[in-house]
Parts: C-alpha cells; structure tokens; sequence
C-alpha cells in the first residue's frame, strides 16, 4: 500500500473518573494499570481557534517548570521532521479495521510513570520523533500544572517475548505541555483541545531505535482521504498492555475548536494520546475516545514551533565515533576495535571476545556497515571465519562461516555508544583508555596510524593498533592481532607497552583464555594468559611498518587498511 501507518496506543490515566465505564483489570509492567476513556464527546460548533495557552517545560532533575513562549518560525523554517532510520523497521500488513496483533516497531514505545492526581502507576504509548524526543498526548505527561512522576520509556515492550525490553528503558530529562486539567466527571471537549506535548530522554532513544517523521497541519481533505494506522499498546477490552497492536482509519469529521479530527469506530481505554502516521509520518496524537469514536489532536503550528526548538537544541548535527579500542568496564577481557572512513562512510569493527567451547579460546567477529553520521548509528552483520593462516604458518585463505547474527551500533557522543547484539543483549562501550589517563590522549605526530593494517598478500588476517600517550607524555602503543590458532580456528592475541621511539615498540605477545562468548548475558573475565614471545614493530612511516612475530620468518609488511 501506499500509506504505512503506525500510531502509538496511549492508556488513559487514572484521572479520568465520574462519566467513565469500567475498565478491565489490565495489567501491565511493574504494576501499572490502564483506565478507562470518558464515555461522552458532545461536538462543539463555534470556530473557536484563538492563541494557545502557555506551554510548561518541567526538568525532571531538579523538578522545576517554567513557562515558555512557542518561538516564532522564520520564513521556510519547516513545520516538520524527516523519518530516521529504524532498527528494525517491519510493517505490519494493511487491512485491520479492529487491533491485530502485529510485529513491534522499535519507534513505538510504552510510557510508564506515577499518576500526578492519584499516584497510581500507569501506563501510556508515545512514538519516538527524533533522537532524543517521544511525542505523545498531555495527559500522559500531566494533569494540570503537575506533571506525573518516575516516568521510564520503554521501546518495542512484548511481555510476551523472550527479550521484553530489547531497548532498555529510559528516563525523561523534561518534559513540555500545555496545562490542561483532566480531573473531574464529565470532560468537555475543548479540555482535549491542547491534549499534545512531548517528552525528551536522557539518552538518545532514537539513535538506537530510529524514529517516525513528524507533519504539522494539513489540509482538511488530507485528513479525509488518508489511510492511518495506530499501532501500539491498548489494555481495554482488546488487549492488556503486554505488546504492540494495530489497526487502520480513515478521520470522518474535524471538530472545530482546535482541530481534533475523529473516526466512528469503538475506542479503547488504552489507546489514547497515540501517534498517528501514514507513510512513516505521524500527522496527529490520539487524544480521547468512547464507545463509538475516536479523536485525535493534530501538531500544529506553534506546537511545531515548540517541537523544533527542543530537537535542535538536543541533537547534535552529526556524530563520528572515535577510531579506536572501546570496551566496558564491567566486561574486562574483551573489547571492540572501531574505525569509521569518512571518504566511503564505512565504519568497520571487530571484536575480541570468546568461543563457546569448554577451554573458551579467543574469538572474534569482524563487521562492516555503510554508518549515518545523522543517526550516528548502523546495523551490521557480524562474519566468522576458519581455516585462516597462523601466526608462523605458510598462507592460507580463510573459509568464510557467514553471518553469526545481526548487531547494531549506536552512538552518542564520539566516545560513547551502545551496542545490541544479536540475541538482543545491550552493551554500553566508550573509547578504552589504556595508557592511564582518564580519557585518550593521542600520541605524538609520527607514531603509527589508530586503525585497521594487514599485508594485501596475506588476506584474512590483519591488526588494529592505537598509540595513546601516558599522563607522563610516554607514547604508549596497543596491538590486536587477529589471525588463527594452528587448528585453524580464529584467535586474537595482543601486546602493549611504551614506545622505544617514535617508530619503534618492542612487547609481549600475549593470549588470553576462559572469558565469556558474545551471547553470554552475564560476563567474566579471561582465567589465563599465557606468553607468546617477543613482537617488534617497526614502523617505516605514519601508514606502513614491518612486524616481526615470536618464532621463525622474517618481517611482515603491513599497510593501513583503510575500510
């Protein structure tokens, strides 16, 4: 079909009481518990579209709200958001005119937070729309000038899979709503008027997730004559807030205070607030429903306003990750060598970690992936391979194993990021600062290039070094060299030390074994290291050297790889 559409389900908060029907027992994570929507919505008449009201802005840090002005927009600024790529974007089929259980879009996640009227722990839906922003409805961000508390946001949530959480959860750093006041009985419509704010995370969701394009107002006809699709987490009557589902629309009618747009069809408690979307861009948020309809609160303009002002001062305009050694700290024993190439946009990675045999040897994956500076993220498959040449043995070409999985890397900052690996388990890695100082500290002009060489004649193989100074200013260099073992399993093994000049360092060769494979989600150091001999490197420039390995042979040429 033309128009894909995926909207996130919001639960109604615990406020809404007086007027309401009851709602099922639905249960969802940590306790929450939707409620149900209001069972009235008189349509209004008068075309009252007067100025908004004051928009707040809380730091959850510190708990302060101040209120802001929505900034004025140049002329051609743009009242929208390009799509960013998804981690693993799968749409669901058209042609649901009731929720369908679907495949859980990483972009839509489920909101968790203590009520601000009663304290309750509920449940709402938002739809990642940047980097650092979820966009939803108000009264899944407040009630009034209070805004609920202990919120966490959880990407692609399935009770019912063996990875639940495959993102993790995240805290919110602020929040932004126009102040209007849900509490009470029986709910006007002009209280839903202004049901659309946002929140922005702590951490870069969308780098991990990907996100949905935004649009302000379009023509009415637009609204008309597109199919929608909503796709999140009802738990009234249809479901119970455990994962992802959706359904189709098409709007029948606008009621005219401040653009609602509405569609005859049951609503469930559960999914309002949601974003709504066609062809990857959310149009409007769900805002409130009863039994015969649903209505939706369009982002218009000076929401938009509000919305650019927030995603330009949280995102950065690109992000390139450190060519280097990265690591967690809590993962001693293996590690992560990263090079990104900015002339072909490749960012190659291999990682040092173990086999899952019972003397857990030394094992790596290679990857390769075209990397988005915009995102500052890529997904990789992660290759194996075998029968490769050893340290001190004649060449041989390696026999590819081909994919082990996929992973994906994301980062932050250019010294921080996150990886997911294949079987969903995430790691937190920054550059890996091995010469004492508390963060890298390049080494001198001369000393070999951080990155990728091998010998073009000797493929299949190759080593990673980074020369990093010691608070001293001593260059100190670090060696991975990835080949085979002599039963032609793949091994790595490593030296470091400090440099006797600029182009010379001379070190131990070292193997280590016992420590955790990839897919292990609990990880343990290695249990032994056991010496290989001398290795000298020369370097004869900045981008060519001759090693020299323990045992018989002469140097090996080595160039810089460039991926």
């Amino acid at each position: 079909m033309g128009h894909v559409v995926r909207m996130i389900a919001l639960i109604a908060i615990a406020g809404l009481l007086g007027s309401m029907g009851t709602a099922a027992a639905a249960t969802g994570p940590d306790g929450a518990t939707p409620m149900p929507m209001p069972r009235s919505l008189p349509e209004t008449s008068g075309a009252d579209r007067g100025p908004p009201p004051e928009l707040l802005r809380m730091d959850h840090a510190t708990g302060e709200i101040t209120t802001i002005r929505p900034p004025a927009f140049d002329a051609g600024a743009p009242l929208s958001g390009a799509p960013g790529m998804a981690a693993d974007p799968r749409p669901a089929e058209r042609g649901a005119s009731s929720y369908v259980a679907v495949a859980r879009d990483p972009r839509v996640v489920l909101i968790l937070f203590n009520n601000a009227t009663n304290g309750a722990r509920s449940l709402c839906s938002g739809a990642v729309v940047n980097r650092y922003v979820v966009l939803t409805a108000t009264h899944c961000i407040a009630n009034g000038r209070t805004a609920h508390t202990n919120v966490q946001i959880i990407p692609a949530y399935d009770r019912t899979a063996s990875s639940p959480e495959p993102y993790g959860r995240y805290s919110v750093r602020s929040s932004t709503w126009y102040p209007q006041d849900f509490s009470g009985g029986s709910l006007p419509a002009s209280a839903f008027d202004y049901d659309i704010g946002f929140y922005t995370t702590n951490e870069p969701i969308g780098t991990r997730t990907g996100w949905f394009g935004w649009q302000s107002q379009v023509a009415d006809p637009f609204y008309g004559s597109t199919v929608f699709r909503t796709q999140g987490y009802p738990a009234e009557v249809v479901g119970d807030g455990s994962r992802q589902l959706a359904r189709n629309l098409i709007y029948d009618r606008v009621l005219s205070r401040r653009q609602q747009y509405c569609y005859d069809g049951v609503g469930y408690g559960g999914s309002s607030g949601s974003g709504v979307q066609a062809a990857d861009i959310v149009h409007s948020v769900r805002s409130n429903a009863n039994s015969a309809e649903s209505c939706d609160v369009v982002i218009f303009s000076d929401m938009a306003s509000t919305l650019v002002q927030a995603i330009n001062q949280t995102n950065p305009s690109t992000i390139v990750p450190e060519s280097g050694f990265w690591w967690n700290a809590s993962q001693g024993g293996r590690g992560y060598a990263v090079e990104y190439n900015a002339t072909t946009g490749n960012l190659f990675m291999a990682s040092f970690v173990y086999s899952a045999d019972s003397a857990r040897s030394p094992l790596w994956y290679v990857s390769t992936c075209s990397f988005s500076i915009t995102t500052g993220s890529c997904n990789a498959t992660l290759e194996q391979y075998a029968g490769g040449q050893s340290m001190n043995g004649s060449y041989r070409p390696p026999t590819p194993l081909g994919s082990q999985g996929t992973m994906r890397i994301a980062f932050s900052s250019a010294t921080a990021g996150t990886l997911t690996l294949p079987n969903g388990t995430s790691v937190a890695i920054v550059r890996y600062p091995f010469a004492g100082t508390a963060t890298p500290v390049p080494g001198d002009a001369g000393v070999p290039q951080t990155g990728w060489w091998w010998n073009a004649s000797q493929g299949g193989r190759g080593w990673f070094m980074e020369v990093q100074k010691t608070p001293e200013g001593r260059n100190t260099l670090f060696l991975v060299g990835y080949m085979y073992d002599a039963g032609g399993q793949a091994s790595w093994h490593v030296a470091t030390g400090v440099l006797s000049a600029t182009n010379l360092f001379e070190g131990t060769l070292t193997r280590h074994e016992g420590g955790s494979p990839i897919s292990a989600t609990t990880v343990t150091g290695p249990t032994s290291t056991s010496s290989l001999g001398s290795a000298t490197i020369l370097a004869t420039s900045s981008t060519t050297a001759r090693l020299y390995l323990p045992g018989p042979g002469g140097p090996i040429e080595l160039t810089r790889y460039k991926p």
